[in-house]
């Protein structure tokens, strides 16, 4: 018999998925939202409802990509971050959750100061960092600048998109820029990046890894060599109050470099994993 409810499409998700998501009910029922252009609540309350012969095929075909182990972020176009929905695709990495982290410690940063702020988002790609900050200075009535840099176009125009999104577009300027490349000269009050960290040897890596852009993710040999980089030239930056707020790698504290000059220290996420390297 053909599959013509959402329950019954759900089921047939949830099935097919098993073995190849260690979550597949979640991803069966986002990827059926998606594909029919319902809520999740549909799927409660309008189970018995008949899709379309388009939604199905459409339902099928992202089953298939999620099979193949390519992340959900990428077959819907979209990954949540800190409350907001963000544009995500192949050029970008996906935003993790671990990563608000960044935010949080930004906004305490904010809260005690008293002036304007410049604030730099190194590597932005999708723009989240950047544009989930603006959007919270902005509800705040902060007065603040983003300048946010990305080596490739791609990632840029995926950002610009997102800040559009979410009206902070006024706030946010998005610059073509290999780190500080094209920033020489410039100092800001607080400087931002969740760089690659990923070391080449490290072989226990899921499969969904390989679908994100691999600049993103693969640093050096050990995996820090990118954070130490931005570590001795981020003093040249940053004003004489500023500080430099760093994601890192799980287990990678002790294997960092860090500068003489300057303090340094770590922020725990909810995990209890040293997440976020601090750097004034």
């Amino acid at each position: 018999m053909a599959l013509t409810t959402l329950s019954e499409l759900l089921e047939w998700g949830v099935e097919s998925l098993k073995g190849n998501s260690p979550s597949s009910r979640l991803d069966a029922e986002l990827l059926l939202c998606e594909a029919a252009g319902v809520s999740k609540l549909a799927l409660i309350t309008s189970g018995s409802e008949p899709v379309s012969e388009e939604a199905q095929s459409r339902f099928r075909g992202f089953i298939d990509r999620r099979i193949s182990r390519e992340p959900v972020a990428y077959i819907r176009g979209i990954k949540e971050f800190w409350g907001l929905e963000f544009e995500v695709n192949k050029a970008v990495l996906i935003p993790r959750p671990e990563t608000e982290l960044i935010i949080e410690r930004s906004i305490n940063f904010v809260d005690a100061c008293a002036t304007d702020l410049k604030i730099l988002d190194l590597g932005t790609g999708s723009g989240c960092i950047a544009v989930a900050l603006a959007y919270e200075l902005k509800k705040r009535g902060r007065k603040f600048s983003v300048c946010a840099v990305d080596c490739y176009e791609a990632a840029l125009e995926v950002a610009a998109r997102n800040a559009k999104k979410h009206d902070v577009g006024a706030y946010v300027m998005f610059q073509q820029s290999n780190w500080f490349e094209s920033l020489e000269g410039q100092r800001f009050d607080l400087i931002l990046a969740n760089p690659p960290y990923v070391a080449l040897e490290d072989q226990d890596l899921s499969p969904e890894l390989y679908f994100e852009p691999r600049t993103a993710l693969f640093a050096g040999a050990r995996g820090t060599e990118d954070v130490e980089h931005l570590l001795k030239i981020v003093p040249q930056h940053l004003t004489k109050a500023g500080a430099f707020l760093c994601e890192i790698g799980a287990n990678q504290r002790a294997r960092i470099k860090v500068p003489q000059r300057g303090r340094v220290v770590y922020h725990k996420d909810l995990a209890g994993i040293d997440r976020v390297l601090e750097y004034r």
